[in-house]
């Protein structure tokens, strides 16, 4: 699979060129996803501070929308084995979603010992 996301969608492509693209729309865009196989869905985050799940088959809506962060989203995680979806906001907050009760089950503000200095984001910042 290629993943291709800009300004207000992300192109999901076959690499063998042998199953339909799949476009997924979001108005203010899509700065990060990711996609769990197993569990046959696809986890994005957006500047509009919302978290969407999808039905990787089903392009014309989310299946679930996650709100609570104050900030654009820089990366999602699917953290496959415990159910949960994890966002990391520009703000510098972790979200952890439940993925089935499409909760938010916990908010970790994170501090540095650098006083109030938000970090510098690299392209990925969030790993399981």
């Amino acid at each position: 699979i290629n993943a291709e996301y800009g300004e207000e969608s992300m192109v999901l492509q076959d690499r063998l060129k042998k199953k339909k693209n799949y476009i997924y729309k979001v108005r203010k865009g899509i700065n990060c996803f990711d996609f769990n196989k197993n569990l046959n869905i696809i986890a994005t985050g957006s500047t509009d501070h919302t978290v969407r799940l999808w039905n990787p088959y089903v392009e014309s809506k989310p299946t679930a929308l996650l709100k609570g962060h104050q900030t654009s989203i820089l990366d999602v995680a699917i953290h496959e084995s415990a159910g949960q979806v994890f966002s990391y906001s520009m703000d510098v907050v972790l979200k952890v979603y439940d993925i089935k009760e499409h909760t938010c089950l916990q908010t970790v503000i994170l501090k540095f010992p650098r006083g109030s200095r938000v970090p510098d984001h690299g392209p990925f910042v969030l790993h399981i």
